[in-house]
């Protein structure tokens, strides 16, 4: 890295900023979330061995890549399909050696996996420094090279894979090689795997939360995981040398770097010898609490020296701080978590579960497109003033105010049509090709604002993306609200927040430090990896293909949604062939025959009126601007990402609790929340506008913003759309969902277009006002008009409508 930021040493035309160097490093780390989903998904479909051989070959090609590079947009690309490879390592390797291990050597051969780690880590510290770039990355070629010619002829594939497939000789087979042609304990092994596997049944990604032992199980490997990577490591692998030079040790901070590695490596050694003595259990602990000794000392001493104390006389506590955490991270915290993921999940959900426990956000894959479709809700909140600014547009010369609100209302006007569109695909070629149709807009409208010079194509380009996202909006509550089971479906419709609030959230903590068109580059890079993993993971509704007389695939969806036995997925098959009979086809005219679909409309229509209404697309699209006219003592960007960050843990909320207290309570706090943040908001906003001193309370807006946030997410955010999915039957549902979304997107274009000309005439104040005076009016329309959806079946909430 410090190469690439020296002119002498670097590739490119001229060096790279220290924002650039940090992509580099972090989208590695990035490519890692999503590469345990594709190469998961194929370690069930081409076996353990196969798929761990098609990791190796793009580190092979990025490699070169990095070698020859001469732009930083190659280095970022092959960062980040090495960080798919990396993710995929990690995620089928502990899987590997788990399923080829014997009970008595699983944790030595799960936790030796580290010595590998740690070897090609002390490589690089010790390979690096002292050549050039192209010659280095020609040298790390040969070892995927190695690999991939090694392991495709001495490694044999995991017997549990063969019995999956039913092809019991070659389990055999792999057995006896790998327990050195001892046929009776193959033999036995080969019975035990197999009744096992015949106990366990085929699963399915929701089977990781039906057993109490399998969420259990979920949540240590999640845990450890997370724990491992909160400690801190890859900030010390990633930066090592920055470290040390920041720290002002005495030694080169290369030196230091391989002491290092090396003392990584040679403690990678213990556990493997002493794990099945002592237990998982001691070392992660002893870990931890090694870690923590080891890591306050460092911050002390880096904290010192930044004030400018004197630390001359312990310039030796950066090296001997990082040796002992080093040391104590790779005796538990290192190893440990990738072997217990490869003991604790039975055959039928090790991938599925070793996948999500790697990535750690994921609740249904077709939110991945949720997540890429916000990133557009808070685009302009740090690229509004970027426009507004002559120095940092990309245009010839900076937007009027009135060309900025154009961009950003531009999108909840093309989401009024999307829906339609989307609504109508739906039925037309299916729940999950449509969520498919919705990305290719997105991906190709980041394109567009990344390299883009005039302001039509970015009318354009924001245009679309709102059409996809009101397609999203529209099409996944259904889709969840199909997939789901009776007991879990608020929980799934208002997870689907989760992936709302981290597309918001990212835009927030990216957009105001990069620029416009790297913006734009790293946010494409979302829905291009959902239309991958979606297309290659996702189900089709299974009410979808029984509504055109598809009964085989429709048993087979649900065999694999649900992970149940046959006989339990007959009943609800028929239960779902009767529903749709009786209900037969519907048009949008439909709606409005009915007494309870008439209420079903209007229900679904004025939550998403008072979500609007609540002010929610005006924090969105202008919360840096919000915060600069209040005049908070805190950056304005600052803000904005306290906001997103609050935003998205409150979303977690929800989907624990909304279906055991029930969609009305939610809905009811969120509106009394959300008034009584808002209302004291404008009055501050009303003060500072009027010259009244408020710098005793400068604290008031981010607290009013916070708390609005977090009640916002508890009821109002999630919900409206939750109980959209709910509240149709099948005839009729695409078309009532698409007139309800298109309504609520018309409502949030108004505002989104008319906030900042409504603001700049009455005061931003007395507009707070009104978004609060609309939240209490929510209340007892809650309270009086909407109907209790939790724990009731689809056809229950159809009878107490027409009740």
């Amino acid at each position: 890295m410090s190469k690439l930021q020296d002119i002498d040493d670097t590739p490119f035309d001229q060096p790279l900023s220290s924002e650039e160097a940090s992509w580099i490093s972090s989208l590695l780390a990035l490519g890692a979330v999503f590469g345990p989903f594709i190469y998961g998904f194929l370690a069930d479909k081409i076996g353990r061995k196969y798929t761990l051989l098609t990791c190796g070959v793009p580190i092979l090609v990025c490699y070169f890549l990095l070698a020859f590079g001469k732009v930083p947009a190659i280095f970022y690309a092959a960062r980040f399909i090495i960080g798919l490879s990396v993710g995929g390592v990690f995620t089928v390797m502990p899987m590997y050696i788990g399923e080829i291990a014997e009970d008595s050597n699983r944790g030595s051969l799960g936790s030796a996996m580290n010595c590998f780690l740690c070897a090609g880590l002390l490589f690089s510290y010790s390979l690096g420094p002292y050549v050039s770039i192209l010659a280095f990355n020609l040298v790390l070629a040969v070892f995927p090279a190695i690999f991939l010619v090694v392991f495709f002829i001495v490694s044999p594939e995991s017997p549990h894979y063969y019995i999956s497939r039913n092809n019991i000789d070659s389990a055999k087979s792999a057995l006896l090689k790998l327990r050195r042609g001892d046929e009776k304990i193959a033999e036995g092994e080969l019975s035990d795997v197999q009744t096992k596997m015949k106990d366990e049944g085929k699963g399915s990604f929701f089977d990781i939360f039906r057993s109490k032992g399998l969420t259990k199980a979920f949540i240590i490997s999640a845990s450890l995981v997370a724990f491992q990577q909160l400690s801190g490591i890859n900030a010390v692998l990633f930066y090592a040398q920055n470290i040390f030079k920041q720290a002002g040790t005495s030694l080169e901070p290369a030196v230091c770097s391989i002491i290092v590695g090396g003392v990584q490596f040679g403690t990678s050694f213990v556990t493997p010898l002493i794990v099945d003595k002592l237990g998982r259990k001691v070392l992660l602990t002893a870990s931890a609490v090694g870690m923590i000794i080891s890591e306050i000392p460092l911050g002390v001493y880096s904290y010192l020296k930044d004030h400018d104390n004197d630390v001359s006389s312990i310039k030796f506590v950066p090296i001997l701080s990082l040796i002992s955490y080093i040391i104590m991270y790779n005796c538990g915290s290192g190893p440990l978590p990738w072997a217990v993921m490869g003991e604790l999940f039975p055959s039928k959900v090790k991938s599925i579960a070793s996948s999500a426990t790697t990535a750690k956000k994921e609740y249904t894959r077709a939110n991945i497109g949720t997540f890429a479709a916000c990133t557009a809700l808070t685009w302009s909140s740090p690229v509004i003033s970027k426009l507004e600014d002559a120095e940092t547009t990309p245009f010839s010369k900076a937007l009027t105010s009135e060309e900025t609100s154009w961009i950003s209302a531009l999108l909840p006007l093309g989401a009024v049509f999307g829906p339609f569109l989307f609504g109508y695909l739906a039925d037309k070629i299916g729940r999950k090709y449509t969520l498919l149709t919705c990305g290719a807009p997105v991906l190709i409208s980041y394109l567009i604002l990344a390299f883009s010079k005039t302001a039509i194509l970015y009318y354009v380009a924001r245009f679309l993306t709102g059409m996809s996202v009101g397609g999203v909006f529209t099409v996944l509550p259904i889709y969840v609200g199909e997939i789901a089971e009776d007991s879990n479906r608020g929980a799934l419709g208002s997870s689907m927040n989760c992936f709302i609030t981290a597309g918001l959230t990212f835009s927030y903590c990216v957009g105001p430090y990069v620029s416009i068109t790297l913006f734009n580059v790293i946010l494409a890079i979302f829905p291009c990896v959902f239309l991958i993993l979606f297309f290659m993971l996702g189900y089709e509704s299974p009410h979808y293909y029984v509504s055109n007389q598809k009964h085989d695939e429709a048993k087979f969806t649900l065999q694999k949604i649900r992970g149940t036995e046959a006989e339990k997925t007959d009943i609800e098959l028929l239960d779902i062939q009767t529903k749709i009979k009786e209900e037969g086809n519907g048009r949008i005219a439909d709606i409005f025959k009915s007494k309870g679909l008439i209420k079903a409309f209007s229900i679904s229509v004025g939550l998403l009126a008072f979500q609007q209404f609540s002010g929610i697309n005006a924090i969105l699209f202008y919360a840096q601007n919000i915060f600069e006219e209040a005049g908070t003592s805190l950056k304005p960007e600052i803000c904005s990402i306290l906001i997103g960050v609050v935003q998205f843990l409150a979303s977690f909320v929800t989907p624990l609790i909304v279906d055991r207290l029930g969609r009305k309570v939610l809905l009811i706090f969120s509106g009394v929340g959300m008034a009584v943040s808002e209302l004291p908001l404008g009055v501050y906003v009303y003060l500072n506008d009027h010259d009244h001193d408020v710098s005793s309370i400068s604290f008031l807006p981010i607290l009013c913003l916070i708390v609005y946030i977090i009640t916002y997410n508890v009821g109002f955010g999630p919900l409206p759309w939750t109980i959209m999915g709910e509240l149709f039957p099948s005839n009729v549902k695409s078309s009532a969902s698409s007139l309800s979304a298109a309504i609520c997107w018309f409502l949030g274009f108004l505002i989104a277009k008319y906030f900042e000309s409504i603001s700049a005439s009455i005061g931003m104040g007395p507009s707070f006002w009104i978004f609060g005076s609309c939240c209490m009016v929510s209340i007892p329309f809650c309270l009086l008009y909407v109907i209790e959806t939790k724990g009731k079946s689809l056809q229950e909430i159809q009878n107490a409508l027409n009740g």
